[in-house]
This record gives C-alpha cells, structure tokens and sequence, in this order.
C-alpha cells in the first residue's frame, strides 16, 4: 500500500525543518561543551577522545533505547517533543555545573593515584556527565522516523533525508557556534541560545503531534526491505564505516592543518565542510534506493571511499610539493595574509571541498544505506534503527580513540590515511561477494578494479607530506624527526654542516632552537630560566609550562640550589623530540619530573606550591592555539599553585597583535596584584606576576652564578644580573593605565582566537611598532626616581633605538644604540644590536 499523504500539519517537510534546527543545536552544544570540558579534563589526545566518545556513546545508547518509549506517528512527535525539551532543561543544566568542576577536581585528584586510575576517572565522569543530554539527542533521530516513515516506500523517501537535514543542520551549528555565537555571548551564552532552538523546536513538535501522521503499516502487507545481504553482514559495514569516518576525520583535519593552519576559523570551517559532504551523501539515499541499486551500492561505496580517500592525500601531498600554490595560498605565505580574511577562508573552503568532499559524500550515504538494510522492515524501524546508530557510534567511538592514540602517531596522515582505505576495500569486498546478482563475475570485476585503484594509489603516497610551515630559513635545515599526532605535527630540523644546531617546530612555528639559530628564540629561552633568579634568590621549586627543546630546562638545572624542577608537556612528541637536542640530557636530571599531560591537570593533580611557574605560550600570526592559557582561568589556577612570594613568568612576543598584547597584558594584570614587564631586543617581553611585591628582594650577584649560566647569559649580550633587572619598562599601575579599559580573555570567551585571523597583514606589520609604543608609554607614565642608574639609562635606550629600528629609522637607531653604549660600555646586547644596524645599512 502506497504511503497516504499526512494529514494536517505533520508533512515531510516540516518533519526535515525539525530535523535541521534539532541538529544545529545539538553540534553547537558540542563545540560549547568540548571547550568548557577541556578547562576541567583538559585537551590531552585521551581527553578529547573522552569527548568524542562520551558524546557518541551517548547519542547511541538514546537511540537504542528508543525502542522502549517510543511510539508511532503522533505519539512518536509528542516522545519528540519531550525529547527536545529535554535536551533544552538537560543542557542548561549541564553548562551551569561546567564552571564548578574544575574546584570539584580539585578537591577529589589528590585522592586518586595518578596515571590511569585517575584517567579512568576522568573518562568516567565526561561519559557520566554527557550521557542524559547526548541519550536525549540519540532518541531524536529514530522519534522522527518512525513519526514520519508509514511503508517500505517511506523509509527510501525519508530515512536518508531526516538524517540529511540533521546533519547538515548540525554543518550549520558548528558554522554558527564555531565562528559567530561564541564570539558574540561567550560559550554560556551559545548555550543558552541553543537551548532556546531546542524549545522552539519542542513546541512546534506538540502542535504537529495534534495533526495526523503517516498511516500506519496494513495488517498482511509486506514491508520488508528487499536486500540479500545477512543482517551480521550490515552490522559489520556499520561499525567499520563509523570507525573509518571518525578516523579519516582526525587524519585529514591533521593533514589540512599544514595548509591552512590552526586558527579557529580554518578547523570550524573543516568541520562544516566535513559535515555538509556526510549530509549530502544521506541525500543521496532516495535516488539510490529507488533503482533497486542499495545492495550494490553499499559495496561499491565502500570501495569507492577507499581509492577517493587515498586520491585525496595524494593531491594534497602535490599540492604541497608546489612551491608557486603555497606562495599563493598556504596559510604561512606572505602573499595569503594579504588576502582579506573572508577571502583567504572562502579559499580554505574551495580546496577543501575539493580533497575532502567526494570521499565525504559517500561516508554519508553509507550510513542511512547501511541502516535501511538493517532495519528490515517498516514494522521493526523503531526497534532496530536505535541498533544501527549505537552500531555506528560504537565504531565512530573506536575509531576516534584508535586513530588519536595509535594510528596517527604510528603511521601519520598518509600511512593512516592508507589503513584505514584497506579497511573500506574489504568491508566493499565482503558485502560485494556476499550479493546474488549481479553475476559473480561482475562482482570480482568490480572488486578487481577498486582494491587495484587502491593499491596503486597507495603506493603513489610519498614517505610523508611535505610540510615546511613557517620556519623561516630553519625550514632549509635537514629533518633528523617528524611525528604526527592529533594536537600537533612536531618536527626537529638540523643545521646543515652544524649538527649541534638544532631547531624544533610545532605545525610549522619554530618553539625551540640549541643556539642562536633563531636569536629571539634563542633569548627568551634562556632569559625566562635567569630573569627570576636574578629577582628571587629564594627560588628552589620550579614548574615549566611547555618543554620546547628543554633549553629552559636546561638552563635551571644550572643552579644548584634549586631543588624540584618540574615541567608539563601535553605532546609527547614533543618529549621524544627534545631528547634529540643538546639540552635534552636535562631530562635525566634527578631533580626533574617530567608530565606528559595537559597543564590544567597538572595544576589540578595536587596543590603543593612552587617558588616559580614558567610559561611561554605565545600568539603569533602562524600559530594560534594557546588562547586558553592566556587566560584569566589559566593565570588564577596558576596562582593557586604559587608559595607565598612565588613569581609567574610568561614570555610574550612583540610580533602579537597590538590590540591582542593590550588584552594579554589587561588579563595578567587582572589576576595578578603586582605586575612587572621586562623588554628584551629586539622582539621579547616578559611579564612577571606575583601575589606579594616582586622589586626589591636579593637576588644573585655575578659572583653567584654559576659559570655555565655567566657564560650563557654573556651569549646573549648579559654580563651580569643587574642588566637583567634594569630591561624593567614597567609596573602594574602603569600598564594598567595603558592599555585602558576593555575585554579580558578568559575561558567563556576566549576573544585570542579570534583577532588574529581576521587582521590584515597591515597590521601584523606594525604590531612591533604599536607594541613598543606601547611599552614605551608605560614607562613614560611611571614616576621616575630622582637619578637612574648608568645601566638603567642606557637599558631605556636600547628600547627607543628597538622601536626606531621597528620604524625603519635605522639612522636614528644607530644613535640611541650608540648613546646606549656610552652610558654603559658594558651593555653586549647594545653592541650587537649596533652591528646588525650597521649590516642592515650595508645592505642594499
């Protein structure tokens, strides 16, 4: 009997105009709720899998559970409408109690041992926490089914359309609550909009639930879905299409990353599009069913993935190996920042629509394929589509974890990539072989071809993708390590003909170098290790925040009076890379406990104090991830961790954005009472932060030091503390005065991730500039004593001739150098910035 049409109001349309709104609140609860969870269980790979997996086990367990409550066409809606109400009550309530977790964890961690038992913990409570709200989500999918779906007809017309509509609402939620509501009212607020979406939704289900529904099944009249395939054998497809599609999303988001970046703006726009190609492909679901092709069409897609998945790698791997495109277009060129940001993001999206979306759009239609045959029949929807979603998840569950712990650390993009394309060739194989018709000789055929296809384009796949990023002339230098992983590329590169020298990188951005290779860096490495001894002699328990090339570290390790020398690294590539380094042999240090964990666990996992906390997250143009530890939740749980007269030492570049450095610095003063910052040329500032005064205690004299740290201090230009102590600008009071009234940025809304990308290569230009200034303008808003000190004079000119030379004004420059230099013959630092101005005007 054909489908009558619906009585009243409950038409597909409005079913599919449910499905879409139901789906865009669901995925801006999850950005909401996987940023709010990373402050409490942080943004290690077995956290953010915890996520994953606490959302999708959820959603699961909701569908299958279905099958207990549900009901049929009116009944199913009014279930519906309870569901979204849930969800809006859930929701809300669930955000509201994110903000206590963090003092919960607090108080709990010490109790549990570390390592797994306290993992298993954590996971626990993430799968505890998502589970009402992601169970009432699951429910949603098959309530509307089986609401809407009365005959064999029905489930070809609409299964793959109200799982269509809801993906590509949940495209338009991770669109609009990525790029726009977290922005606009911070994650709370994205929240509460959300739920907002979710009763509207629920109203308009009780006011359809009124009208009539699709007529039910007639007794006798044969629903069954025509397929020759085992039930055991679309289970099976099921699973492994789930676990392929979550593991070619973690693979190729890694892998896009070296084009286009880390910016919030690049991964949210990847997402959307990854979304929008699985919501097209469900579409595809009628049209496909209705030639009679499912059966066929399942293996094939299968096979077909495969050979598109392995195609996709291998035009991003030539994409890359073209140095005009990356000129053009790649995220670390020049030439693409100087692009307007819309138009470098509408580039973004062309290319990534054309590596990802013809293996994305048959992901999609896999799914309602797979679960069309599973079901069976109109009479058991409601029973077993619950089954085929927790079936599906459950795989998406593996695959994210599989993927984020073992495949992509272990075999990278191309080399996962590659595995996981063998697995889509033998679930098309099985379900191919396992079909009557065609003749069997067709179905080899066809298996023939793709897993030949497949092959040879696996084995077209370069070694690795390569990826240079924005390492400057360390790019040239020769890769001694590379290892891929969910949180970031890590590679190690060797000077040629000077093996000493070595250089790490984090996708693409240089973090940490063993000497003067990249001189800034090389600066502040050493300066944040110095700087607090030379304010504190008192120092003995130290945390480092970020292991680098573990040339801080190293540095530390120098004094001998320090007692516990900490450091948390979140990647362990990180880790095994810095072994590579000359400073590495500090990890073997007995005063040294090393974490490879997130670092608001760390400062969760205990509360004993340190004398002194060392981070230097940095916000650049190419690298734009550390916004949350340039934040007032990070900062306030740092001074948790902080003995009385402990210091906080942070390490900001010059580079960041003028307008960026006011909110950093108005963050740090807004947590911190007493407030010093320290300039160091030609691009380094470091803020140090304490509850208690922090001038005016003793810190080490030269003769104190120890001869390793005289002799790396005179590297860069210092031959004694008090050089140190006077790169002082400027106060608290002072810098508050400066940077004026305005935002902070905390963890509700983390306005770093957002500027960066949007401005104009104008005025990452001036940045230096406009910084420098501003010191300066803190430094001329101080009282200033009655006589500065030689040293202090000339520290101050060396600032002015930093910001000339950041003008161009290389003349004027030179003149301050030198008056510098004539206030203290001492001043190296003045010297060798005196002999790069006099290169620079050489230089044509």
């Amino acid at each position: 009997m054909a489908e009558s049409p619906a009585r009243g109001r409950l038409t597909p349309s409005s079913v599919y105009a449910l499905a879409f709104l139901s789906g865009l609140a669901a995925l801006v609860y999850q950005v909401v709720w996987a940023r709010m969870l990373s402050l409490t269980f942080g943004s290690s790979t077995v956290a953010a899998s915890a996520v994953v997996g606490g959302f999708m086990g959820g959603m699961g367990v909701g569908a299958w559970l279905y099958q207990r409550v549900g009901g049929r066409g009116r009944d199913a809606m009014r279930v519906y409408g309870v569901l979204e109400a849930g969800i809006a009550l859930s929701a809300l309530a669930l955000t509201a109690s994110f903000v206590l977790l963090p003092g919960f964890f607090a108080q709990v961690a010490p109790a549990i041992p570390a390592g797994v038992p306290l993992t298993l913990f954590r996971i626990a409570c993430v799968v505890l926490l998502l589970l009402v709200p992601a169970a009432l989500m699951g429910a949603t999918y098959p309530a509307l089914c089986t609401a809407l779906i009365g005959s064999k007809s029905g489930v070809d017309d609409h299964l793959g359309g109200i799982y269509g509509l809801n993906t590509l609402g949940a495209a338009g939620g991770a669109l609009l609550g990525g790029l726009v509501l977290v922005e606009a009212f911070g994650l709370r607020g994205a929240a509460v909009v959300a739920a907002g979406l979710n009763l509207i939704v629920a109203v308009a289900a009780f006011a359809l639930a009124k009208g009539g529904s699709a007529d039910p099944v007639a007794a006798g009249e044969d629903d069954a879905i025509d397929t020759t395939l085992p039930v055991a054998t679309t289970a099976v497809v099921l699973v492994g299409s789930g676990f392929a599609t979550l593991s070619y999303e973690i693979l190729w988001f890694r892998a896009l990353r070296y084009m286009f970046g880390n910016s919030t703006y690049a991964l949210s726009i990847m997402l959307v599009i990854f979304l929008l190609g699985l919501a097209l492909g469900a579409l595809l679901l009628r049209p496909v069913a209705r030639r009679g092709l499912a059966d066929r069409a399942l293996g094939l897609s299968q096979l077909a993935i495969g050979v598109l998945a392995v195609a996709a790698m291998l035009a991003e791997a030539a994409l890359l190996s073209d140095t005009r495109f990356l000129e053009h277009v790649s995220f670390f060129a020049n030439e693409s920042w100087a692009r307007a940001w819309w138009q470098r993001l509408l580039l973004q999206s062309a290319l990534s629509v054309a590596i990802l979306l013809p293996a994305v759009v048959l992901m999609g239609l896999a799914f309602p394929l797979a679960s069309r045959l599973y079901v069976g029949g109109v009479r058991t929807l409601g029973a077993r589509l619950g089954g085929a979603v927790l079936l599906a998840n459950t795989g998406s569950i593996l695959g994210a974890i599989a993927t984020a712990v073992f495949i992509l650390p272990a075999l990278g993009t191309l080399g996962g990539t590659t595995l996981v394309a063998v697995l889509n060739g033998v679930l098309g194989t099985v379900v191919l072989l396992q079909l009557r018709a065609p003749a069997l000789r067709t179905r080899l055929l066809w298996v023939a071809t793709g897993l030949a296809l497949l092959g040879v384009g696996a084995v077209s796949l370069p070694p690795r993708l390569p990826f240079t990023g924005a390492g400057m002339d360390i790019a040239v230098g020769n890769l001694v390590f590379e290892e891929e992983g969910d949180l970031a590329t890590v590679q190690v590169r060797e000077r040629p003909g000077r093996p000493a020298d070595k250089a790490m990188t984090i996708d693409g951005a240089t973090i940490g170098v063993s000497g003067p290779w990249h001189y800034g860096i090389h600066l502040k490495q050493i300066v944040l290790a110095h700087l607090p001894l030379a304010l504190d002699r008192n120092l003995r328990s130290t945390l480092s925040v970020g292991l680098g090339s573990a040339s801080t570290l190293h540095a530390l390790a120098a004094y001998p009076q320090i007692e516990r020398l900490d450091a948390v690294e979140i990647s362990g590539a990180v880790v095994r890379g810095a072994r590579l380094f000359p400073q590495g042999k500090a990890l073997a240090d007995p005063r040294v406990s090393l974490y490879v964990e997130d670092v608001f666990h760390e400062l969760l996992r205990s509360d004993e104090p340190y004398d002194l906390i060392i981070s230097d997250g940095k916000q650049s143009r190419t690298f734009q991830g550390n916004a949350k530890i340039l934040s007032t939740d990070f900062y306030e749980h740092a001074k948790s961790r902080l003995a009385p007269g402990g210091l906080l030492v942070q390490w900001i570049p010059l580079s960041s954005l003028t307008e960026d450095y006011r909110v950093i610095l108005r963050t740090f003063a807004s947590v911190f009472p007493h407030v010093e910052v320290f300039f160091f040329p030609n691009t380094s500032s470091i803020l140090v932060g304490s509850r208690e005064p922090i001038l005016g205690r003793e810190g080490l004299s030269q003769d104190e030091l120890p001869p390793f740290v005289q002799r790396q201090l005179e590297g860069i230009g210092i031959l004694d503390p008090a050089h140190l102590l006077a790169a002082r600008a400027a106060g608290r009071e002072a810098l508050v005065e400066v940077v004026g009234e305005g935002p902070t940025n905390d963890w509700d809304r983390l306005v770093l991730e957002y500027r960066a990308y949007r401005a104009p290569y104008s005025e990452w230009a001036t940045a230096l500039v406009g910084n420098l200034e501003l010191i300066e303008d803190a430094h001329a808003s101080e009282p200033r004593p009655g006589s500065e000190d030689a040293v202090s004079r000339s520290a101050h000119l060396l600032r002015r001739a930093a910001l000339a030379q950041a003008r161009g004004d290389l003349g004027e420059a030179r003149r301050l150098t030198q008056a510098a230099l004539e206030q203290d013959a001492t001043n190296r630092a003045a010297e060798m910035l005196l002999a790069r101005l006099k290169r620079a005007e050489r230089t044509p």
